[in-house]
């Protein structure tokens, strides 16, 4: 006896009578009474007894009744986990920190989805505090972000990010080599992107002061103007912002960070790490390693 004879023994049960259970069971009466002549040769003993008014159960079949019931359920519960799981694992829920997403490009996972078309792959970008509060409820697989500190999650790096300072030729930083945080403690700043305004802020609060951001954006594509009129100096990425010529009023100057900088994966302690993630870990830090980002 299978699970299907189960569920059509407890439909026989539920209704006691042999023509309306053939109904509900969209077989004939003769195709029902030849089942339950099989179910009660399978377990050798009889299961029901007609009476006048249809059929009632025999103390064995009682005793089916009872057990059925509950292998029919668990057989269901477990076809319903199987089933869920199933589309988890189908699924890749992905959540960004702000300003990372321009750094990484889209290509990675346009990338990704067209080499594994079957792998629903869902990418989100949020703040901070939003992706660790997603990822620790396990409402997100990965997240992706900009070196983080939190040490709740794992880190995982996987491509290095040069800072950058874009200043205006009247600037006496100009005549620098490198720039460090301290010598942006009294200088008016312009970050360009999300990404770049946790690294940078957060790299000054390591120098112990708190910087002038004058204007703090993720849709500014084009810096120079302001550079140019010597509104301020640019903190930025190398490969976000293009290359000042020789004959510009703006230079660029590297930032030397006591950090390195990169752009790496979090994920959950002991976190399972399901087969269909796995393979878009493997396929981004791939993606990374062989193009350049910036």
């Amino acid at each position: 006896m299978d699970v299907k004879d189960f569920e059509g023994f407890l439909t026989v049960c539920r209704y006691k009578n042999i023509s309306r259970a053939a109904s509900a069971m969209y077989i004939s009466q003769q195709g029902l009474s030849k089942m339950i002549q099989r179910w009660e040769r399978d377990f050798g003993v009889p299961l029901f007894r007609r009476t006048h008014t249809g059929i009632e159960l025999t103390r064995f079949g009682r005793i089916l009744e009872e057990h059925g019931q509950t292998i029919a359920a668990e057989y269901r519960a477990t076809l319903a986990d199987i089933q869920r799981e199933t589309s988890v694992y189908d699924r890749i829920k992905v959540v960004i920190d702000l300003g990372v997403y321009s750094v990484l490009t889209p290509d990675v996972f346009f990338s990704f989805r067209k080499t594994y078309p079957h792998i629903d792959l869902i990418v989100q970008e949020h703040t901070e505090g939003t992706n660790r509060r997603l990822l620790d409820e396990e409402k997100a697989d990965i997240c992706i972000a900009l070196a983080p500190s939190d040490e709740k999650f794992l880190f995982t790096p996987f491509y290095d990010v040069e800072g950058v300072v874009l200043l205006n030729r009247r600037n006496p930083l100009s005549e620098k080599e490198v720039i460090c945080a301290d010598d942006l403690r009294n200088e008016r700043l312009i970050v360009l992107g999300s990404a770049c305004n946790y690294a940078y802020v957060r790299a000054c609060a390591r120098a112990g002061f708190e910087p002038h951001l004058v204007i703090s954006s993720v849709e500014m594509d084009d810096p120079f103007p302001y550079v140019n009129t010597d509104y301020g100096i640019c903190l930025t990425f190398r490969g976000l912002v293009s290359e000042p010529g020789e004959s510009s009023s703006v230079v660029l100057r590297p930032f030397v960070s006591d950090r390195l900088w990169s752009i790496g994966y979090l994920l959950k302690e002991r976190q399972k790490v399901s087969r269909h993630l796995k393979l878009f870990i493997d396929h981004m830090v791939s993606f990374a390693s062989n193009s350049k980002l910036l």
